[in-house]
């Protein structure tokens, strides 16, 4: 009976979820509302009877289920490695450095000792950074083939926060954030903890790329869009964002910025500004009465490419001048757009499928001339986030850039009990 009961109330909650998942994903997957268990709506759960009137319960669940080949793996890992005891699901969730006082220096004291790293005597009350925490974590660096520096950065907590009851639910969310997904066959894929870019044609893998995403504070979001069109020698209209973060600052401390990065400051009129006519001391975005425009060509924010989409957040692919960026392994750097690295070998791509030559795209690139080819077919885009999940049997894991995954409320998850109702 109490079998029965959890099973049921779970399905019904089930239903619940997968009716309404793409509605809510960023709120439940990974934003701070967190998911809350709910019933299903009348007809889902008419269906369900339906189902179990007409013997067709099994097709029913499994028609529920996601059908990306990588949830599957990740989910059935999940299952197989339920155990019967877990220990802690304690974790450090943020940068810590030497002197430092938070309330995730006691997480820390707590995993270092649950390691062997600190002495089971030290007492982790204390919400300081001192010198006995500074040589164990220094020593479980060195261990780990990590910089040896003290400082518990993404990398330090990717490896510190790995126990089985952190890595299962680490795997469980991101197994439904792969379950939004479809089979990589067609489309340009872009994880954004992972920096990189797939782009996938009849089931086959044409092109991977690095790419820049948007810093912490300038995330990319998770979005799906579909490309337009190819632009070649594209101009820069800087955001407003941009101009009150990035480019007023600059110009203060050197109006001549404006000239030496290829700007153009136009005003109602289309008429351009001298920047020496222009009081910067006392000039912010919100009374910017100009548009900021660089020139086209390669030297361009957007480099010699962008690749459109439609998103509500004016988020779309580009080229960059500064490729030396890509060489970083943190690339998180942007203010929101992706940067594709092999820009000009997807732009060949697409307009090679569009009737462009690869002559008569070097000629249009020479000519510092904006040319727009629209694109016959669209490519589905989607930009993605996962940090864990099982390809032929094995887990990878990346850093939490964003720190989706500690948004996420969650409490102490009982694997024994699960595994004693499933199994």
């Amino acid at each position: 009976m109490q079998r029965d009961i959890l099973l049921s109330d779970a399905f019904l909650n089930y239903l619940h979820y997968q009716e309404n998942l793409k509605k809510y994903s960023t709120k439940w997957l990974y934003g701070n509302s967190g998911y809350k268990a709910a019933l299903p709506s009348q007809l889902g759960l008419e269906n369900w009877k339906k189902a179990i009137t007409d013997g067709r319960l099994a097709a029913f669940v499994q028609h529920l289920a996601p059908t990306n080949k990588q949830y599957q793996q990740t989910a059935d890992k999940v299952l197989v490695s339920l155990p019967d005891n877990i220990g802690s699901s304690v974790t450090v969730n943020e940068t810590l450095k030497p002197g430092v006082r938070s309330a995730d220096v006691k997480n820390l004291a707590i995993l270092l000792q649950s390691k062997g790293f600190l002495s089971a005597d030290y007492s982790a009350n204390d919400d300081i950074y001192g010198d006995e925490l500074l040589a164990a974590v220094k020593a479980f660096q060195a261990k780990n083939g990590l910089t040896a520096d003290g400082i518990v950065g993404a990398g330090t907590r990717n490896v510190l926060n790995q126990n089985l009851s952190n890595n299962l639910y680490k795997l469980s969310i991101n197994a439904q954030r792969l379950g939004l997904l479809p089979n990589k066959t067609d489309g340009i894929f872009v994880n954004i903890p992972t920096y990189q870019l797939y782009y996938y044609r009849d089931g086959q893998l044409v092109l991977q790329s690095k790419v820049i995403v948007g810093k912490k504070d300038r995330q990319t979001p998770v979005m799906y869009s579909r490309l337009s069109n190819v632009v070649v020698n594209p101009p820069w209209n800087a955001p407003v964002r941009n101009i009150n973060q990035d480019i007023i600052p600059k110009v203060r401390q050197d109006p001549s910025y404006i000239y030496r990065k290829g700007y153009t400051i136009i005003d109602g009129q289309g008429r351009t500004i001298d920047p020496y006519t222009i009081d910067w001391e006392n000039m912010t975005a919100k009374n910017f009465p100009y548009r900021l425009r660089q020139a086209p060509g390669g030297d361009s924010a957007l480099g010699s490419y962008k690749f459109n989409m439609p998103s509500s957040d004016a988020i779309y692919l580009h080229d960059t001048p500064s490729k030396g960026l890509f060489a970083r392994n943190d690339r998180a750097l942007s203010s929101g757009c992706v940067r594709v690295h092999k820009s000009d070998e997807l732009a060949s791509l697409l307009l090679g499928e569009n009737g462009w030559s690869a002559e008569r795209k070097n000629q249009v690139l020479a000519s510092k001339k904006t040319t727009s080819a629209n694109l016959s077919k669209r490519d589905d885009v989607y930009l993605y986030y996962v940090t864990a999940w099982v390809d032929n049997g094995k887990i990878h894991t990346v850093p939490d850039i964003y720190g989706h995954d500690k948004k996420l409320a969650k409490t102490d998850v009982n694997w024994k009990a699960i595994k004693q109702i499933l199994l």
